[in-house]
């Protein structure tokens, strides 16, 4: 596949020469997800964590006109291991507390709770700059360090990360070019993963 260079890359230290390699999944480790409550796809992206501070993400999930109990089922389907779930922890676009998308009324971020899965949950949106920062920093650090890396086969993420721009003249990414949903779920897992502080509760 011939490589394009997009001006006013929101990913600008992703390069698929450098960050796809092979990353299999390992039974014997943790599986942690971010996830988009976007309708239509449903996306997710799954990784893996290492001692050394890399994250592998390992697969992708999108779902056209889903919900999130479909989600649920799919990585039930693909990462459950003896009918557990405790080795996953999903990270949820924040959204998740107030949007209901089942006949019951249950929250996005409930359903996942109610299935068994681990959920951290942001009580609110980081900026867009803050997420993206953190991102990027794992994509390549400061010092020219790749310590996230993507396998072959997450072809539509490697097409995310490669291709979404920021509006001319903004520093809000294009949501219109529908190449945000999969980068935001990752997002939604490094920010809350590693950069996320919950504010201490007030003790009465």
């Amino acid at each position: 596949a011939s490589f394009e260079n997009y001006s006013g890359r929101v990913y600008y230290g992703f390069d698929r020469r450098e960050s796809v390699r092979p990353c299999p999944y390992d039974a014997t480790m943790e599986v942690r997800i971010g996830m988009d409550f976007n309708i239509n796809p449903m996306s997710a992206t799954v990784f893996q964590e290492y001692l050394d501070g890399e994250i592998r993400q390992i697969d992708e999930i999108v779902i056209p006109t889903s919900n999130t109990d479909e989600m649920c089922d799919e990585i039930v389907k693909r990462y459950a291991r003896d009918g557990k779930l405790t080795h996953i922890t999903i990270y949820p676009d924040p959204a998740g507390a107030q949007r209901r998308t089942s006949a019951q009324g249950r929250t996005d971020i409930g359903i996942l709770r109610d299935r068994g899965f681990n959920v951290v949950a942001m009580s609110s949106h980081p900026l867009v700059r803050d997420r993206v920062n953190v991102v990027n920093g794992k994509i390549q650090s400061a010092d020219g360090i790749r310590h996230m890396y993507v396998d072959p086969k997450c072809k539509q993420s490697i097409k995310c990360y490669e291709q979404l721009c920021y509006k001319e003249g903004t520093n809000e990414p294009d949501k219109e070019s529908q190449m945000d949903h999969l980068p935001d779920s990752a997002g939604y897992y490094i920010y809350g993963r590693f950069a996320y502080k919950p504010a201490a509760r007030a003790h009465i």
